[in-house]
């Protein structure tokens, strides 16, 4: 009898070792963006079974029209609003698109079919409410955005 219990602990314990080697786990926290594998599917060591997004590499894009006047420039500080939130986004302008673009595919009711826009990325200032910036989120600017504060000249 003592045997047989011996015999079952240690195969417990091996079922238990072969679950571990089962499991993910990132190496970030984050968003789980995209499944790159189906459950049961074999993949090599050299191909990502998901997409994750890092908690911390969140950044805004705000599409400005080309017609636009207020396009703020690198290093410039803005303050956006997350609907239906009341609490203001900090953010400073990491960088301005290099060329005029459709409307991605989530925002392009709002605009004309043909209206050209200008991507510009921001990143959020620490200690910001960017802990409400969820991944696919929209962001707008305030009604009187004419406060931007530009570092450069026009």
């Amino acid at each position: 009898l003592c045997a047989r219990i011996v015999a079952i602990k240690a195969k417990r314990q091996g079922l238990r070792a072969k679950i571990e080697e089962g499991q993910l786990r990132a190496p970030v926290n984050g968003t789980v963006l995209r499944r790159n594998r189906y459950v049961g599917e074999r993949c090599g060591p050299e191909s990502p079974v998901m997409t994750v997004v890092e908690e911390t590499s969140a950044r805004v894009v705000v599409y400005y029209p080309q017609k636009s006047q207020n396009i703020p420039m690198p290093g410039d500080n803005v303050t956006l609003q997350i609907p239906p939130r009341a609490y203001p986004l900090d953010c400073v302008v990491e960088r301005v698109g290099d060329s005029f673009e459709p409307a991605p595919g989530q925002i392009a009711r709002h605009y004309s079919a043909n209206e050209q826009l200008l991507p510009v990325r921001m990143k959020p200032v620490s200690g910001s409410h960017d802990d409400h910036l969820r991944l696919g989120a929209v962001v707008t600017l305030p009604r009187d955005h004419s406060h931007i504060l530009s570092s450069v000249p026009w």
